[in-house]
């Protein structure tokens, strides 16, 4: 198989101007996580859905379980740290790409998705407030200083508390 780059962009914007002015159609778009306006690949990819029949590929600083689950659910066949070496990248994009693909491989998001998915169906549970009270515990906060910083009593601040574990705490997590 025969790579040939037919195209570079750095924003969105140039991006959709091409593709709008061009009947060329890539068969892989590989897009940055982070673009250098105010959209990310992943947003760019849903802008597009649809539109073109191309395999996208998610390339990111970071490569974490995270960004992996949130790639696959958008339709990527693949999400590379930019520390892959070019030649490691043509390899693993003239694989089997019906195949979910990482880099580096040192984790294994195939084990996580699950986890992942039960943890984002379950925050979706919580209140705004929940929410608020889980943030600032996450910050290392006290249940007084987080009820001080969220305008609330520290018996409310503990009722949204103990909610949260009710919500979250007693779930089963694969």
């Amino acid at each position: 198989m025969a790579v040939e780059l037919i195209a570079a962009f750095e924003d969105d914007r140039s991006f959709n101007d091409f593709m709008h002015s061009t009947e060329l159609m890539p068969d892989i778009v590989i897009v940055d996580a982070q673009l250098g306006d105010e959209t990310n690949g992943l947003e760019l990819k849903q802008k597009w859905e649809g539109q073109i029949n191309s395999d996208w590929v998610l390339f990111s600083s970071y490569v974490d379980r995270y960004l992996t689950y949130q790639a696959k659910k958008a339709g990527f066949v693949a999400c590379f740290s930019k520390e892959i070496k070019p030649s490691v990248m043509l390899n693993l994009l003239k694989g089997d790409l019906s195949q979910f693909i990482f880099y580096p491989e040192d984790f294994e998001p195939k084990n996580s998705e699950r986890h992942i998915g039960s943890v984002t169906a379950a925050l979706q549970l919580l209140t705004q407030r929940e929410k608020d009270v889980v943030r600032v515990i996450y910050e290392g906060h006290s249940s007084k200083k987080g009820a001080d910083i969220l305008h609330i009593s520290p018996y409310t601040f503990e009722t949204h508390k103990k909610k949260y574990f009710q919500k979250i705490g007693n779930k089963q997590f694969t």
